[in-house]
């Protein structure tokens, strides 16, 4: 597992914890339903438009079952990413750049006979 993906795995799960994403949607939703009716104002005032209200009615759709199914979608691209950068690790040498330079600074803190270097404690860099 990448390190990015535990940083992104606890952000969704801090996020899925509060109160905060049902209360933001609704809030996003009462915001495109004001403008989708002032594009319904619009659309009336320029005689009409028929064009201009299917536009606006497309755009609602649309944004409106994104935002619906949010937590949804927002995983499923994070697991797209995750795929992704698994096929590179895989097809590459180099693997995690990160737990790489925690294994090198480990090796350097245990040769110069020290506990600790930078943020890696050379007992996690060997467990890596």
């Amino acid at each position: 597992m990448f390190y990015y993906e535990q940083f992104f795995r606890t952000a969704i799960d801090g996020i899925d914890r509060s109160n905060i994403m049902p209360t933001t949607i609704l809030i996003s939703q009462v915001i495109l339903l004001i403008s989708f009716l002032v594009a319904v104002y619009e659309s009336y005032i320029r005689g009409g438009d028929v064009r201009m209200l299917g536009i606006a009615g497309v755009k609602y759709v649309a944004l409106g079952l994104v935002l619906s199914a949010y937590a949804t979608i927002f995983r499923d691209v994070n697991t797209m990413f995750n795929a992704f950068s698994d096929f590179i690790a895989a097809s590459t040498t180099g693997g995690d750049v990160f737990k790489s330079g925690c294994r090198i600074s480990g090796t350097t803190a245990e040769n110069m006979d020290l506990q600790e270097l930078g943020t890696c404690s050379w007992a996690e860099s060997r467990q890596l």
